[in-house]
């Protein structure tokens, strides 16, 4: 008889229920990634997510890096399509700008581009929670779930099981098809729909294998600009991305768009350069391309290699100096030309050789960067056959030791020593050096939207703080006369310089120069007259009464016999730098007033003039040696200072009427530098008309007026395109400040072009200097559409008028010489 079959209510498997509302509380934020374009036919799935850091939250779209490599490649714009799930309901159509993408990984293949809350509001969307704190544990047990627009069509939902999980990846079964990557991927606990993944591609169409990227991973990368695994690529990130090291961690390759790098990879043959080349380029020794590893040096010549992505990046493998070609350090810099190259890199797999150290010192005296490189450290570290275990952590602190005694007069600290492994690149010194060599000078000098250097970002500290608090307490109310009277503060800012000196030392030619002025101009301090001043005299800028220089009386006259006398007449305290100038040799008078300004903390510069006069050819001599005689002159004055100056650099040779020739413009920087930033920037925009270099140090401290204009536009709550008054506000602002002339209606139109340009080029701004400006003013602006947009435009607008400037500077001295 056979045994009936009882029926229960309920079969719980796994407990892998799913509630409806839990589809519907995640569904609305996925959305079809397609082109601008709808001729063109690719499509993706994408999300809206909010990701918290720096305790901020940014809205945003997250998806596949290899999905915006595509847009790029295309040259398409993308749009976000929400809601497109049925033929009834309508869709919600967003562009989404590239260039307010403000995070991406290649190596993790995600981007996350910016996108405005309020807009997805008041569509009824709401984001996919993607923080530290939510995320659950994976394992192989879970069911994981995938939402996504498969082939550009509606969305569809996919659920399969979690086959394993392999930091910084995650791998599943699941059913998918072509524009599914970047798709949400969700884990289920407890019956709810947990974020952990982003999808990137299927693996195996036989047996449904997919492989996405964990959300932790992504979020670590956020936070550290670091990957778990940075031999990610190798293991099979599904999408073609681009090879070799993101040398620039959060921002990654974009930095090095468009900027030319030489790498001088030098040192002994053996000591693993060419290991070191493929490594940095990310491809294997025996890849086509690679450099030859394992052979015995017979290179006579350079030998260049490009990044495989990016061919403006190379790495020059060098011969070493004591060959028979190579003689010396002499020969070696004329036949390889050393200035030609941005950086060096000298290895080692023992200690620095002479020819290293040498070499080490000419990079210095070039003023380019330079890193000494100890490699094959996995050899050193490899225990030897019968041997006890070794202790790892001492063997690697006495080769640091020992690399440190061998070159300590060259560096100042053992972190200026990196121990690497060509093959074991995640270990010891390895991601440190590529950290170094992403913070090179040239390559912050070459890419506009990181120009903004130490000295800009000072000023910025004190704006944006004020600007913060103007924000917090008024709002937007009255901003524009807010950035008018930040922007223009400097000419409240007073300077007073003390100018002193013998009779006939070349003051007064000295302050008309400084003044740009003719010395038969209006308001010129006279020259070439019997000095008979007894007090002091105040000549005022032409453009800015509130710089103003001294001419002071000479000390050892009538009214003032002595140094003490002179300083109670005299006022010190009133003068913010002292200029003392000689038209031979200091005297005693003069170095005795230069201690006590020292001893009052206040700067002073020691002035040597009319260099033209001492370099003039007298009639029927032989021509002149000009560095012979600079060089006895320069030499005369430090052993005359001896006890003031502690080398060359602090004694100025000057000549009032060439002020671009010998030690003129160098003076200026120097009197700039000394002076507190503010003061700083108030000299920079007054002497723009003094020598050409001026006008380069103007651009500078435009650039860093641009960060606040950029705030206070974001502030103001536009969102598209950008808040036109006060973009053409700066642009009128820097054309007066070039002395370059525009109409209102030719900035309108620049504005337009240049608007439309800059959409075209997608161009993207680095997330740490969103970081940098969000610890200031908060990073909802910092990290908003208009922040970066008008940072970029302005920054881009600032580099073409000072080109203009420079180009008007050098036809007038053209003008000036032919004449």
């Amino acid at each position: 008889m056979a045994t009936a079959v009882v029926e229960k209510p309920e079969v719980m498997v796994r407990d892998q229920l799913i509630p409806l509302q839990e589809f519907d509380r995640v569904r609305n934020a996925v959305c079809l990634l397609r082109p601008n374009d709808l001729s063109k036919s690719w499509s993706a799935t994408g999300f809206y997510a909010i990701v918290k850091l720096n305790k901020q939250d940014f809205h945003c779209i997250m998806t596949n890096y290899h999905v915006f490599h595509e847009m790029k490649k295309r040259d398409d714009g993308m749009v976000a399509v929400f809601h497109h799930e049925s033929t009834e309901k309508e869709s919600n159509e967003f562009f989404l700008h590239p260039f307010v993408l403000f995070a991406h990984s290649k190596e993790l293949d995600y981007v996350l581009i910016e996108i405005d809350e309020n807009l997805m509001a008041s569509i009824g969307v709401k984001p996919i929670l993607a923080h530290s704190s939510e995320l659950p544990i994976v394992t192989s047990d879970d069911t994981v779930c995938i939402i996504q627009h498969p082939g550009g069509k509606m969305k569809h939902f996919s659920q399969g099981a979690v086959k394993s999980v392999n930091k910084p990846c995650i791998e599943y079964y699941a059913d998918t098809l072509g524009g599914s990557s970047g798709a949400p991927v969700f884990v289920v606990k407890e019956s709810k729909l947990l974020l952990v993944g982003l999808h990137s591609k299927g693996l195996s169409h036989q047996s449904n294998w997919n492989k996405g990227v964990l959300l932790s991973e992504i979020l670590h990368h956020l936070h550290t600009g670091k990957v778990t695994t940075p031999n990610f690529l190798s293991i099979g990130v599904p999408c073609q991305m681009e090879s070799g090291f993101n040398l620039i961690g959060i921002s990654g390759a974009e930095r090095w768009k468009d900027v030319k790098l030489r790498f001088a990879i030098m040192g002994d043959s053996g000591a693993g350069k060419s290991a070191f080349i493929n490594a940095i380029r990310g491809i294997e020794d025996d890849d086509d391309g690679a450099a030859e590893v394992d052979v015995t040096e017979t290179r006579t010549q350079p030998k260049e290699y490009k990044h495989p992505e990016n061919h403006d990046v190379s790495f020059v493998y060098l011969p070493g100096i004591g060959t028979p070609n190579y003689p010396d350090l002499p020969t070696y810099d004329k036949k390889v030309g050393l200035e030609d190259y941005d950086t060096f890199l000298i290895f080692t797999t023992t200690r620095f050789t002479k020819n290293d150290l040498e070499l080490a010192k000419k990079a210095k005296s070039l003023g380019k960067p330079f890193f000494l490189i100890r490699t094959k450290i996995d050899v050193d570290l490899t225990p030897k056959k019968g041997k006890a275990a070794i202790n790892e952590e001492a063997i690697l602190r006495k080769i640091r030791n020992n690399c440190m005694d061998n070159v300590k007069d060259l560096i100042s600290s053992e972190k200026e020593i990196f121990l690497i492994s060509n093959y074991d690149t995640d270990k010891y010194d390895f991601n440190r050096l590529i950290e170094a060599m992403s913070e090179l000078p040239v390559l912050l000098s070459q890419n506009e939207t990181t120009v903004l250097n130490e000295e800009c970002l000072a000023i910025n500290e004190e704006y944006l703080a004020d600007t913060k608090a103007y924000i917090e307490k008024n709002g937007v109310s009255g901003i524009k006369e807010f950035l008018d009277k930040k922007i223009e503060g400097w000419k409240r800012v007073e300077i007073q310089f003390a100018i002193t000196g013998d009779s006939g030392s070349g003051k007064s030619a000295f302050i008309n120069a400084i003044r740009g002025l003719n010395d038969y101009d209006k308001g010129a301090a006279k020259v070439g007259e019997i000095e008979t001043t007894t007090d002091p005299k105040e000549y005022k800028h032409p453009d800015n009464p509130k710089i103003s220089f001294v001419d002071l009386p000479g000390i050892g006259t009538p009214n003032y016999p002595d140094l003490p006398t002179y300083c109670e007449k005299v006022g010190f305290e009133n003068y913010d730098t002292f200029l003392i100038f000689t038209a031979t040799r200091f005297t005693q008078n003069d170095l005795d007033l230069a201690k006590k300004v020292k001893s009052l903390g206040k700067s002073f510069f020691l002035i040597r003039t009319k260099i033209d006069v001492d370099l003039m050819r007298k009639k029927g001599k032989t021509p002149i040696n000009e560095a012979a005689i600079l060089q006895e002159i320069k030499s005369k004055i430090v052993y005359n200072v001896k006890n003031l100056a502690s080398s060359e650099e602090e004694i100025f040779l000057i000549g009032n009427y060439d002020k671009d020739k010998w030690d003129f413009d160098r003076l200026i920087e120097a009197i700039s530098n000394a002076l507190p930033v503010r003061q700083r920037e108030t000299l920079t925009y007054s002497l723009s008309n003094v020598t050409r270099e001026c006008l380069k140090r103007k651009a500078t401290f435009l650039k860093a007026s641009a960060v606040l204009v950029a705030v206070v536009s974001a502030g103001t709550g536009a969102f598209y395109p950008i808040d036109r008054a006060i973009i053409e506000g700066a642009i009128g602002y820097y054309h007066r400040q070039f002395g370059l002339k525009i109409k209102s209606e030719e900035i309108e139109f620049l504005v337009n072009t240049y608007w439309q340009d800059s959409i075209k080029e997608g161009s993207i701004f680095a997330l740490e200097r969103v970081v940098k400006y969000g610890l200031v003013v908060g990073m909802t602006i910092a990290g908003s559409k208009s922040f970066i947009l008008t940072l970029q435009y302005l920054v881009h607008y600032v580099n073409e008028l000072e080109k203009a400037a420079l180009a008007v500077w050098d036809n007038a001295v053209k003008q000036i010489n032919s004449g």
